[in-house]
Formats: structure tokens, sequence, C-alpha cells
């Protein structure tokens, strides 16, 4: 395969093992989801929905492995709004794509997010968002399985700071039952979140993180 123009963009694995890689066109803005084996064995490999666009922001924001399904969040590309893309992991077929076409933008990744996406047990999956003017940075929690796309899993949004322009936004888990939520700029939090959507505590002593 000739790799041309691309730039690896995410990264994320399974519990077998399996690595699962993002790559954007950096001159056509294609993007494409490539799954390999731990002896370095292509699966599959397909393109993402849409195009997104070229530029220093990093357009693929997410990737996390939920049960037998691949997430890939993707911020607005020059046809398409953002949103996350629900993949199937054994064939690589793109079941669906969850578009931010709520009033919240709660699908909508922060500017450079590092990884706004994480798995925690089976079927609950954590998302970090930007906000508008009336609501900031946010974090969701989401079943999984739904088979519409996603829908709220947890009663709780945990909002805080900060607009679309946070960078070095992370989001990971203990795959059990706590997220941990990285934010910068005018906030420099960590917080921990369980599964039910319950802040245990907020730090902010690691400065910008």
């Amino acid at each position: 395969y000739s790799y041309g123009h691309r730039n690896v963009q995410g990264l994320t694995w399974d519990n077998d093992g399996n690595c699962y890689a993002a790559q954007v066109n950096t001159t056509t803005g294609g993007a494409s989801l490539w799954k390999i084996t731990t002896a370095g064995v292509v699966v599959w490999a397909v393109d993402i929905v849409h195009l997104v666009n070229t530029g220093s922001l990093r357009y693929v924001a997410g990737m996390a492995v939920c049960g037998e399904f691949l997430f890939v969040a993707v911020n607005a590309g020059p046809t398409q709004p953002a949103g996350i893309h629900k993949v199937r992991t054994a064939s690589g077929t793109i079941e669906h794509f969850c578009q931010s076409n709520d009033g919240n933008q709660a699908l909508v990744p922060s500017d450079n997010a590092q990884n706004c996406l994480a798995a925690c047990g089976p079927n609950l999956l954590g998302v970090e968002s930007y906000g508008t003017a009336s609501q900031n940075q946010g974090f969701r929690i989401y079943d999984a399985t739904s088979a519409c796309g996603l829908v709220p899993a947890a009663l709780k949004t945990i909002l805080w700071g900060g607009t679309k322009s946070h960078t070095r936004v992370k989001v990971v888990s203990d795959n059990l039952s706590y997220f941990y939520i990285i934010a910068s700029l005018n906030t420099n939090s960590i917080k921990k979140v369980g599964i039910g959507g319950n802040t245990e505590w907020t730090s902010t002593a690691a400065g910008t993180p």
C-alpha cells in the first residue's frame, strides 16, 4: 500500500491486542481506519464516512473499542458535521455515524483533542466535547450498544470551564468503573468520574497537563 501524504492521527487496542489506526491524507482530507493484528497482519482497511479538513487541528480526535465496536470521533469536515463513527471490529463495517446535530454540540470534540473517547466495561462510552456559549466543555457517558448509535446511559452530564479552544484534552478509563478526564487552558484539571456520572474528585495540582 502506498501511504502517500498520510498522517496517523489515532491509535487504540482491543483486549486481544489488535491495533486500530486512523490515517488522514493531508492533501485530500480522506481518512481511513485499519485493524492490525499483533503479528502485523492487516485484517481490514476502510474509508470513513466523509472527508476531514487538512491543517494543524487533530481532525480524528478520539478512538476507543467498546464491546464489539470501534468508535472514532472526528471534527467537522468540508461537507459534513462532526460526529462519531460506530464501526464493527470484526468486519470494519461502519454501522452508524452519530452526527453533532443537537443544539449543545455534544458530539463535537475540542480542538486538538488527544483522545476524546474512552470505554468502560462492556457497553459504556465516555465522550468529551466542547460546548456552546451557554454550555461549556462537557463529558457525557453513552450506552454504546444502542442500535441507533449512541444514547445517554448515565443520567448526569459533567460540565466545566472553557469551550472549543481547549487543547490537550484526553479521556482514559480503568476499563471497569471510572473515567479520567484531562482538560487544559483555563481549567487545568483532572477529573475522576464514575460510570454512574458521579464526580469522585477534581485535581488542579498537576498544573497544565
